[in-house]
């Protein structure tokens, strides 16, 4: 039977060749295969770093030395105590300071020095008072 006009033939008429079927079947299922890759690879929450994501709040950022050294000088002013000079030595600052007359009238204190040495992950501060040294972590973040 010959289709007339708007009529679409049936497949009855014209049978595929089985090389035909085979070649339709595995574009059928590579199509399905990839579409379906595709829409597991969107599904992934690492955001192409591996997984290794910091929660928020958490991420820990380290100071500059300089900034560092600031924030020390600032904290030891504020805790009474006269910042006398700040020095470079060796790859780590010195920061040297004495205790103040504290309104007494009774003179300056000696000379002492705190050390501010920079490494991989955060700042570290040597023989610095320790009342001084918690506000200065604290203000650092550390």
């Amino acid at each position: 039977m010959r289709p007339m006009g708007n009529e679409v033939p049936s497949n009855s008429s014209f049978p595929m060749r089985p090389i035909s079927r085979k070649l339709a079947t595995a574009l059928t299922l590579v199509t399905i295969f990839c579409t379906t890759a595709h829409v597991a690879q969107a599904q992934g929450k690492a955001h192409g770093n591996g997984g290794h994501k910091v929660p928020p709040g958490q991420a820990k950022k380290v100071a500059s030395p300089e900034r560092a050294v600031s924030v020390a000088r600032d904290v030891l002013v504020a805790q009474g105590f006269t910042v006398v000079r700040v020095e470079q030595l060796s790859g780590r600052q010195v920061v040297y300071y004495r205790r103040g007359n504290m309104g007494r009238g009774k003179g300056q204190g000696p000379v002492m020095k705190m050390y501010v040495r920079p490494t991989a992950d955060r700042i570290v501060f040597e023989q610095a008072p320790p009342k001084a040294l918690i506000e200065i972590n604290l203000k650092l973040g550390q």
